[in-house]
């Protein structure tokens, strides 16, 4: 405020004050920037006394890096003359060691003549190994040519050595052919290592393997000579699988000589030199079995094999089959086929398979006992060789010969077991013959082309195989199940016939045991493949992991057949009580509750309770009606019958208990009365029939319920599963309606 616009004392006072706070102010900042000079005084001179002390160090830095300049320059002059000393040392050094070589060199063939005109064969390999250890620049070198060559010794150093080595490998090959004529396995391994120690391990190798091989073949003469001493003897079981065993004596031999050579050539021959030596006598041992299998096959007439009409399978599709067989179903095409030596011939086939397969993974196993730098290679060489042999000619024909001749033997079992089918009545349950002939037929076809141990056989076999169950096995008895459910349907009864009158016939019996013979098949085929896929068992001919998943499927095919199987069991089950239990149960019901009431008092509920009429009306019909099946069927064809039984009743009962009119002790009686009659089916059945009786249960509790507790609760609600609240509410609405003088029929809606 200015002093010309004040007007009171207090405001002049006022005035001066704030001036005086403001100086004062003034002269407290004055103070603080003195004492800050000072100090700021002291920092600059600290400062000129360290830019002194660094311009003396800068200077004496200068002077040492002078120095040190001239330092480095003489380091420089002492590392290359130290350098160049190096390099005339190492010249010295590698001239001293060529003039050793050269003088060794011309020693070392000096006294590889000396060895060889003295005949000591190991002392002249050992000496060609040692200058086979030089260097081929000093071999091979002007001045070694000029020096080494002698008077006695005019050649070259290679020239000689390349003699020297020539002179060696004839005379060990004529010394290892003249041991191995004689056998004398000392002389053949003697002259066997000497030749990778010249430098000649291919010839070596080579004429080793032709030895092994020749054995291989002395061998085969050795087994096909004690063969033709058996022919002179009349066939008979032991005669008839002796190729199998030939086959088998071949392979055991070559595994011998396997197992006691290759640790030799490993010894002192590579790995590339030891899978020649095994791919040489694999094809040796191959080929020689071609020559037994090609004897096998004269042997065996396997050329003759002619086409087989299978004449009572094809007149399975006539409307005649179900008749009464007669001698022109045996055409006598049939009677000359001798099924007994097929099968040995084919046991004999897959010996020989099964011999096969074990020895190429013996093969297999042994190219992969290498080192494992080649095991990539390896084992790309020996999938070839495997492979091949799978490929061969005569494998390969033998395969399909085994094939056609399976599936022909698996037909023929089929027609056979049809043709010489009996019915087994006395059996509990009845079944066919035939069934339990072919199952048989089946394990034994399965396990036999598991033996063979071939991949690709097995899957066409069973493909093959399980193509047959379904259009003959099946076919048959789903064309014979058409049949019998045609004259069944034919023969059904009116609702009007009196269920006590109910009479069994042949037709009865012969469509029993078909549902009989397809239950028992589908637990024949469960165990045969359960039986087949067992890993240990299989493990033992497939030790791959990744052969296990493509065996396994054409194995598990055969579950298939099941499905087909059981769409005809059902179909026919279906049948059975269609014709014979559906009519006759809706009638037992009928007769009853028809003339029952459930409006009574005390007396007649005690009367009730001691009679029982319900337990005795239901138990002597359903008695009748099911006794003829109950020792006749299967078990699960009982199960089956009794389960769609007790489901046409419980529907029964549904509708009934919603006509019925009832007091608080008819409910109870009713609640007896069902509880026996669903106990009582149950009993014939298993225990899954009480199912279906699980809504009429609700419904009874229920009225139950409602008499006894009053309203319907929520409690009881929440319970209901079958049930709904709205299903529950008309229930009790009907049960509460004034009694009614008519009755419907349940039956009527079924």
């Amino acid at each position: 405020m200015e002093l010309s616009c004040m007007e009171t004392v207090d405001e002049v006072e006022q005035c001066l004050e704030g001036l005086l706070k403001e100086c004062s102010d003034i002269d407290e900042r004055m103070y603080d920037l003195s004492i800050c000079s000072n100090d700021l005084d002291v920092l600059f001179s600290q400062l000129n006394v360290l830019k002194h002390d660094l311009d003396i160090v800068h200077v004496d830095i200068e002077g040492f890096l002078q120095m040190l300049g001239g330092v480095v320059t003489r380091i420089r002059e002492v590392s290359r003359n130290m350098q160049e000393k190096k390099i005339q040392q190492t010249r010295l050094e590698s001239t001293i060691k060529y003039v050793k070589d050269v003088k060794m060199l011309k020693e070392w063939i000096q006294n590889l003549y000396y060895a060889i005109d003295q005949r000591n064969w190991e002392l002249a390999a050992e000496y060609v190994s040692e200058i086979h250890g030089i260097e081929a620049q000093v071999i091979e070198g002007g001045f070694t040519a000029v020096v080494v060559p002698t008077e006695n010794i005019p050649m070259e150093p290679k020239v000689a050595l390349q003699e020297a080595c020539d002179a060696m490998n004839t005379v060990c090959l004529k010394g290892f052919h003249q041991a191995a004529e004689i056998k004398d396995e000392k002389e053949v391994t003697r002259f066997f290592r000497l030749f990778p120690v010249i430098g000649r391990p291919k010839e070596g190798i080579k004429v080793y393997s032709e030895f092994i091989s020749n054995m291989v073949i002395q061998n085969k003469d050795k087994l096909l000579s004690a063969m033709g001493i058996l022919d002179e003897k009349p066939i008979d079981t032991k005669v008839s699988i002796s190729y199998a065993l030939i086959i088998q004596n071949m392979f055991e031999y070559v595994a011998n000589i396997m197992n006691n050579h290759l640790p030799v050539i490993k010894q002192y021959y590579s790995c590339e030199d030891t899978l020649f030596a095994i791919e040489k006598i694999h094809e040796k041992c191959i080929e020689q079995c071609n020559i037994i299998i090609d004897r096998f096959w004269e042997e065996r007439q396997l050329s003759f094999i002619k086409m087989y009409s299978f004449e009572f399978l094809i007149k399975s599709f006539s409307s005649t089959l179900f008749q009464e067989p007669d001698s022109s179903l045996f055409s006598q095409e049939n009677k000359a086929i001798d099924i007994k030596n097929i099968d040995i011939l084919l046991e004999e086939i897959s010996c020989i398979l099964d011999h096969w397969s074990l020895y190429n993974r013996f093969i297999l196993a042994k190219c992969m006992e290498k080192n494992q730098n080649e095991l990539r290679e390896i084992g790309t060489k020996t999938d070839s060789m495997i492979f091949t042999t799978l490929k061969m000619p005569y494998y390969t024909k033998l395969c399909s010969t085994y094939e056609r001749m399976e599936l022909f033997f698996m037909r023929h079992s089929v027609e056979k077991a049809f043709q010489l089918d009996e019915q087994d009545t006395m059996s509990k349950p009845p079944m066919s013959s035939f069934v339990d002939d072919i199952m048989c037929i089946l394990r034994k076809i399965v396990q036999r082309v598991l033996d063979t141990g071939n991949l690709s056989l097995l899957q066409d076999v069973l493909i093959g195989v399980k193509r047959i169950m379904e259009m003959d096995y099946i076919g048959i008895i789903q064309r014979r199940i058409k049949t019998f459910q045609g004259k069944l349907n034919n023969q059904a009864f009116s609702k009007n016939q009196n269920y006590k009158n109910l009479k069994i016939d042949n037709d009865f019996i012969s469509f029993i045991i078909l549902l009989n013979n397809l239950d028992i098949s589908q637990n024949y085929i469960e165990k045969i493949v359960s039986e087949s896929i067992n890993k240990d068992a299989v493990k033992k001919k497939f030790p791959f992991e990744s052969d296990l998943t493509i065996i396994f499927q054409p194995i598990q095919a055969l579950l298939l057949l099941q499905d087909r199987l059981n769409e005809l069991l059902k179909d026919g089950l279906n049948t059975l009580f269609l014709v014979y239990i559906k009519t006759q149960l809706k009638k037992i019901l009928t007769d009853y509750f028809n003339k029952s009431t459930y409006i009574i008092n005390n007396t007649t509920f005690n009367d009730l309770e001691k009679k029982q009429p319900i337990q005795q009306h239901f138990v002597q019909g359903w008695n009748l009606i099911i006794t003829n099946f109950r020792y006749q069927l299967t078990r699960e064809n009982m199960n089956y019958l009794v389960k769609i039984s007790s489901t046409l009743i419980a529907n029964w009962l549904e509708k009934a208990i919603l006509n019925i009119q009832m007091n608080e002790l008819g409910a109870i009686r009713l609640d007896k009365d069902i509880s026996f009659i669903s106990s009582h089916i149950i009993s014939y059945g298993s225990y899954q029939s009480h199912e279906s009786f699980a809504k009429v249960y609700e419904m009874i509790r229920v009225l139950n319920w409602d008499f006894v507790q009053g309203p319907i609760s929520s409690g009881l609600l929440e319970t209901l599963r079958f049930l709904s609240i709205y299903d529950a509410e008309i229930l009790l609405k009907r049960c509460r309606s004034p009694i009614s003088n008519s009755t419907l029929d349940p039956s009527d809606s079924l």
